[in-house]
């Protein structure tokens, strides 16, 4: 029997291509059962997907949390990838709209009368973990801990090795060669990715980190996880052993383990 309740979330925010326009934007909340009537706050947890993916890439952590006794929320970004119900396409997403979207869910789930505004939590898979360091860099009081999935920080030097001259990134190009068709984004998302160095922003979050990274990750090197768990105030780093990127298959109950315990264990229970 579950332990929580799952409904549909949908937010709006100012269009960042037009700002007299909104945006909507969709999420899944899981709620422990009975909260409104509990007259309690719970701890809360944003959950972030990663490249050209949607909340169902963040959904096992949001129900490891939420059978937890968390307000678990997995969103869908802003054009963010291939079957999303939020609005636009991915020429519309960088990180800096995955930024804003993300705190924008983080805003919204505060206002719920049973959410702990003090205990909100950032979990950010891939990119959503890039994303989620930006978010917690820019906000770092409101974010309680940070938990990173294989973190994309390698987007940074993907993006200057791709087009080492700035005047060379073309208005538009395919992420994929396999999908040429499905995966092309934008110059804009070039250029935002090739000046946010994630390095710089994680001196700015001085709360608890921990960074779960597979060992065999072909997309983003163990190399990348190792050095910002030395650049972070105070961070872990699991290594999971022959785990590739995503940490699908057998991999995924553990991540989602090591997830839950960090984030159980680092908010203030009231």
């Amino acid at each position: 029997m579950s332990t929580f309740d799952e409904q549909d979330f949908w937010i709006e925010r100012t269009d960042p291509r037009d700002v007299t326009k909104k945006i909507r934007l969709y999420g899944v909340l899981r709620v422990p059962k009975g909260a409104a009537e509990r007259h309690r706050a719970y701890p809360a947890v944003v959950c972030a997907h990663g490249f050209t993916a949607n909340h169902a890439e963040a959904d096992p952590y949001a129900i490891g949390l939420a059978s937890r006794g968390f307000v678990s929320l997995s969103i869908d970004f802003f054009g963010g990838g291939w079957g999303i119900r939020s609005d636009g396409t991915l020429l519309d997403m960088t990180v800096e709209t995955e930024r804003d979207d993300l705190l924008a869910f983080v805003d919204a789930l505060t206002l719920l009368p049973y959410v702990d505004a003090d205990n909100v939590c950032l979990l950010g898979c891939s990119q959503g973990g890039f994303v989620s360091t930006m978010a917690a860099a820019a906000r770092p009081r409101d974010v309680r801990a940070l938990c990173l999935m294989y973190p994309a920080f390698v987007l940074h030097d993907d993006a200057l090795a791709l087009y080492p001259q700035v005047q060379d990134v073309p208005d538009s190009y395919p992420a994929f060669d396999f999908a040429p068709e499905r995966s092309t984004i934008s110059r804009e998302y070039n250029l935002v990715a090739r000046r946010t160095d994630p390095y710089r922003l994680m001196t700015a979050y001085p709360g608890q980190v921990l960074i779960v990274h597979g060992d065999a990750d072909a997309i983003v090197p163990l190399s990348y996880a190792q050095r910002a768990q030395q650049t972070f105030a105070h961070a872990r780093l699991e290594v999971m052993e022959g785990g590739d990127h995503g940490l699908r298959g057998d991999y995924l109950p553990r991540a989602v383990e090591f997830a839950t315990e960090f984030l159980s264990n680092s908010v203030v229970v009231r």
